[in-house]
């Protein structure tokens, strides 16, 4: 089975779990309570909740998630994966590695922050029809893998 077919797999198992969970949209405060039950300190700025994650006995990854209150729409991003200096968009966008990345990583993709040249992992979805727990730990989680499997190859970028 190659790559891509195991992340389609994955990508739809996480939209499947996450679909039918819970009742309702997402709210901010359903989210707060989502990270106050696995453990995790958030810090909220401009208008995100920033927090630290990991396996035990790995990296600590810089973490962001913003819930639009509007759309409920949720984004989840792994911060500070590399940074690429030059400020030239062409740089990222010709690199055929964060290509195969995207087109590969099913709802996780690698983004380019122009301003910062900050290179970060993401996942991003509509949270309107709900959005339990345990779909919000398998985010973390998929988020977490990927990361520590990709972390050395796009410092490289």
């Amino acid at each position: 089975m190659t790559r891509r077919c195991v992340a389609s797999i994955l990508a739809a198992a996480l939209i499947a779990i996450a679909a039918p969970a819970s009742a309702g949209a997402l709210t901010a405060e359903t989210l707060h309570s989502y990270f106050k039950a696995a453990g995790i300190k958030t810090e909220e700025k401009d208008g995100a909740l920033n927090f630290s994650a990991s396996f035990p006995d790995s990296r600590a990854f810089s973490m962001m998630a913003r819930l639009d209150p509007k759309t409920h729409f949720l984004y989840f991003a792994v911060l500070d994966l590399a940074v690429i200096k030059e400020k030239r968009p062409s740089v990222f966008r010709k690199s055929e590695k964060a290509s195969d990345y995207n087109y590969g990583l099913g709802l996780t993709k690698v983004e380019w922050v122009r301003d910062t040249g900050e290179v970060r992992l993401s996942q991003s979805f509509s949270t309107e029809d709900g959005f339990s727990q345990g779909a919000f730990l398998k985010t973390l989680q998929s988020l977490l893998v990927t990361a520590e499997k990709l972390a050395p190859e796009l410092s490289k970028l």
